[in-house]
């Protein structure tokens, strides 16, 4: 599994119940094939790193915008550790600090190259 993981902004505000959207260009690299790259929203909080699964890019060999969205819920969270995924959430009621950023990976595919641009996270 390959994992690259970017962080944009920290918030100090209560978080659950709000809704999201995650807005990003997507370009697949060549030879790419598949479902693409799978997408994850992440938390990163007192130094745990937390995702949620937002779904897969599927293949483009073109600019494309994903676009996608819901409601932030802590249950949905699972945290990510150097061992793997385990049970575990962020706080998202308490207005503890926390940085907001999206994950992207592979499973079980050659070497590609993808690229991301103008990734915008919007919390209303």
């Amino acid at each position: 599994m390959c994992l690259a993981v970017y962080t944009g902004g920290t918030v100090s505000a209560p978080l659950a119940g709000r809704k999201y959207t995650v807005r990003v260009q997507f370009l697949s690299g060549k030879p790419a094939y598949g479902d693409g790259q799978g997408l994850d929203l992440v938390v990163v909080q007192s130094g745990n790193t937390y995702v949620l699964p937002l779904g897969d890019t599927t293949v483009k060999h073109h600019w494309k915008t994903l676009t996608f969205t819901g409601t932030l819920d802590a249950s949905d969270f699972v945290a990510l550790t150097p061992t793997g995924y385990v049970t575990a959430a962020p706080d998202l009621t308490s207005g503890t600090a926390l940085e907001l950023g999206i994950s992207a990976w592979n499973a079980g595919s050659n070497p590609v190259v993808n690229d991301y641009d103008n990734i915008a996270i919007t919390i209303e």
